[in-house]
């Protein structure tokens, strides 16, 4: 059987090609049901990271999946993935199937517990690409689920005007802003009371 023949390799050594390429790489590329089957075969044997990154491009099985609108494939991947999926591009899998506009990619991955409102390496959210896009249907879902298109900086630099304004007045912030003329003492103390709170908008 085929999962006789997969006890045949070992962890370390998964059966890739010259490219990284793993069986799950190829299984996730075309959503047929026998493709569904042999996925579902190679996570169950264990002998296979969901998480692996081609060579070539940097490409997981779920980005594959989420590129090709393999919606029922994530459903499966999820089952047996863990922590959160590594980037390809700059980008996690949701932010790939919400620039492909792949409504029921964005669905499979809610359901299987992917923040839906990750930043990628450009700081930008997935409703923010869904936006790009003109996706109404994946705009619309991401934002009854909580999601915002504030990015991680603009959270951080509101944060940063809020302290200014607590310390010079909000009148007086306007007034010089145009120029940044602060005095040292000013932007001295806002970095201070800044970073006593902005660990909640750094990604780990």
């Amino acid at each position: 059987s085929l999962l006789d023949i997969l006890k045949t390799f070992t962890v370390n050594e998964p059966c890739c090609d010259v490219a990284g390429h793993s069986p799950l790489h190829f299984a996730v590329a075309r959503q047929t049901e026998e493709m569904l089957q042999i996925l579902t075969v190679l996570l169950k044997s264990s002998l296979f990271d969901p998480n692996l990154q081609d060579r070539v491009k940097g490409q997981t099985p779920l980005h594959i999946a989420a590129i090709n609108g393999n919606h029922k494939s994530i459903e499966i991947l999820g089952e047996f993935s863990s922590g959160t999926p590594r980037k390809f591009d700059g980008m996690y899998p949701v932010h790939v199937a919400a620039k492909a506009k792949k409504l029921q990619c964005l669905i499979a991955l809610k359901n299987a517990k992917a923040d839906l409102n990750i930043s990628a390496s450009n700081d930008q959210k997935p409703i923010q690409l869904c936006a790009q896009e003109g996706c109404y249907d994946c705009t619309r879902f991401l934002i009854r689920n909580g999601c915002d298109g504030t990015s991680t900086s603009e959270r951080a630099s509101g944060l940063a005007r809020g302290y200014l304004e607590d310390i010079v007045g909000e009148e007086l912030l306007n007034f010089v802003s145009g120029d940044a003329q602060y005095s040292q003492e000013i932007v001295r103390e806002a970095k201070r009371r800044l970073l006593d709170d902005l660990g909640d908008f750094i990604d780990p």
